[in-house]
């Protein structure tokens, strides 16, 4: 191949990666615009490197659902997952199907089985925050966790120090998180870090 024809080649590829990226970013950007809020718990790996990151991967679980069927689909099939909200406003599947249901759905695919529910990854577990959001929430805060000791079953659990909860939006299959909660706050009406990980001060109160 001449250097001529490696150079359009290069401009060809780099032309499709940039359509590619605003696709995404089309497609995210109207999912946050049109589509249905739900609220589910999540929680922040406490191994993860946050330097130099404008996001968060968050563990959201929802990873299983009654599956509606007289045959179990394949692995890797394409399934419709039917939201809903529970009593205190939290996102949970309401069934799983092979056809697309009327009304909201998530697209997802077929991991295994477990007591008649089909089991799933959830769709998406990436929050972007600005460096603002960051600043108001520093790795210690986000992943400090505490040994709370049950007298009943007499055994010791690990229980994140904070709640942690995302906003996301479903539209026509597709996921996105809108944004994240701290103890029910949105990090910009949360708290700003000031001096070390363990003295913090409301915002506003500087």
């Amino acid at each position: 191949m001449s250097k001529k024809n490696k150079i359009i080649w290069i401009v060809l590829l780099l032309i499709i990666e940039v359509a590619i990226l605003f696709w995404i970013q089309g497609r995210y950007r109207t999912i946050l615009a049109e589509g249905i809020a739900y609220q589910t718990p999540a929680s922040v790996d406490i191994y993860e490197d946050f330097t130099n990151k404008n996001y968060l991967d968050v563990n959201i679980p929802v990873t299983s659902a009654v599956w509606m069927g007289k045959q179990l689909p394949e692995m890797g099939t394409l399934i419709y997952l039917t939201p809903d909200k529970d009593v205190e406003g939290m996102l949970f599947i309401k069934q799983a199907t092979k056809d697309k249901p009327d009304g909201e759905y998530i697209e997802a695919k077929v991991l295994g089985y477990k007591e008649g529910r089909v089991l799933f990854d959830f769709p998406t577990v990436r929050v972007y925050l600005t460096e603002k959001q960051f600043q108001k929430l520093a790795k210690l805060e986000l992943t400090e966790h505490i040994q709370v000791r049950d007298g009943k079953a007499k055994k010791v659990t690990t229980d994140g120090k904070g709640k942690i909860h995302v906003i996301i939006r479903i539209h026509e299959g597709n996921v996105a998180i809108e944004s994240l909660l701290y103890n029910g706050t949105p990090l910009d009406s949360a708290y700003t870090m000031v001096g070390n990980d363990d003295y913090v001060i409301p915002a506003g109160e500087k």
